[in-house]
């Protein structure tokens, strides 16, 4: 079920962008619904970060900052993971950026797919896609609950300011008995995104991690 960014609470079937209980009020922006909480439109740091995500994100478009054939060998391996039996699931998939994961899941029977971003020119590329439902919304803060037989997150959680919000997110859109996969780089230099080492953006990969992180993470 949709949720709340504010507070947590279900919100209405028929009218999605507005909380009864708190009075929250979401937007659509040019054709896309946008579920950020009050606090996340009023944080400055926040504000940054989207703004950052922003530029990041026409930058890949206008010229893509990785290699698009890597780009979808990595979604292919990671709907590989997922498996084939995904007839009338309902997937979301976190950081879709340019979509290829989510269509190749819907590519295997996936009855729909939710991409989560927080950029509104990846989101507005596939709002026409059959399927594929764009949401604008703070990773740390879905505003999903019980929603989702797979969350899929592919390289986002190295992006992410707060890791615990993000998992708590992420934990609470899964349906129980569903299943949630992430990847992030493993053991990685951060060295390449110092400004001083002439990186472009202020916010790029936060944060490495290892095989004794990533079980401490997942197991709490």
């Amino acid at each position: 079920m949709m949720i709340c960014p504010d507070c947590a609470l279900s919100l209405s079937v028929t009218d999605p962008l507005r909380c009864s209980v708190c009075a929250w009020q979401g937007e659509m922006r040019e054709g896309i619904p946008v579920y950020l909480s009050k606090s996340d439109r009023e944080d400055p740091t926040l504000k940054e970060y989207l703004e950052n995500y922003r530029r990041l994100s026409n930058d890949d478009l206008d010229k893509s900052i990785l290699d698009e054939r890597y780009i979808e060998n990595q979604a292919a391996n990671l709907a590989n993971c997922v498996g084939d039996d995904l007839e009338g699931s309902e997937i979301c998939d976190i950081g879709t950026g340019k979509g290829m994961l989510a269509k190749a899941l819907l590519a295997r029977g996936a009855k729909t797919v939710t991409v989560v971003d927080v950029s509104l020119v990846y989101l507005k590329r596939l709002r026409e896609v059959p399927n594929i439902l764009p949401v604008l919304a703070n990773a740390e803060n879905l505003p999903f609950a019980e929603t989702f037989d797979v969350v899929v997150s592919t390289d986002v959680m190295e992006h992410v300011l707060n890791v615990g919000s993000f998992l708590f997110a992420l934990n609470r859109s899964v349906k129980k008995g569903g299943i949630v996969y992430i990847r992030v780089p493993y053991r990685e230099s951060l060295l390449r995104y110092s400004t001083h080492l002439g990186c472009s953006y202020r916010f790029v990969h936060l944060r490495s991690f290892n095989k004794d992180t990533l079980r401490i993470y997942l197991e709490d």
